[in-house]
């Protein structure tokens, strides 16, 4: 399979956790993490571990919505097993715009062989608002 060809996959498998997301589902995000994952955005103080990151998707289960989002600028970095992706998200829930960085982590062949990406498992995810200039 070709850089190209993850690339594609891990975008559409993110696409597909974000529109479960906004449906307020983040089952899809937590069969993405692995054990070892890790997390940080603007509104925690610290690092999360896995097990406080499903402890509060479980307090916002079926409260969100939003009706329209995007994902902007897409750009997924291979390194081996490891795959950077990188990109801006809005929605039309709020004005303004996020960055997200998410490290994926091969974790085994998929069940196709070399024409299939493989399993790929999120093993840290970083959230930042992103501020206009003033």
């Amino acid at each position: 399979m070709t850089n190209e060809q993850i690339s594609e996959h891990l975008i559409a498998l993110e696409h597909a956790a974000l529109t479960a997301w906004c449906n307020g589902d983040p089952s899809p995000y937590l069969e993405l993490y692995s054990p070892e994952f890790t997390y940080f955005d603007p509104f925690t103080p610290r690092r999360w571990d896995i097990g406080e990151v499903r402890e509060m998707y479980e307090q916002i289960r079926g409260k969100l919505s939003v009706d329209r989002f995007e994902m902007v600028s897409p750009r997924v970095q291979l390194h081996g097993e490891v795959a950077v992706l990188s990109f801006n998200y809005t929605s039309s829930s709020f004005s303004g715009m996020w960055n997200c960085t998410e490290i994926y982590r091969r974790v085994g062949p998929g069940p196709d062989g070399s024409e299939d990406p493989g399993i790929w498992k999120i093993i840290h995810n970083h959230w930042s608002d992103v501020h206009p200039k003033q």
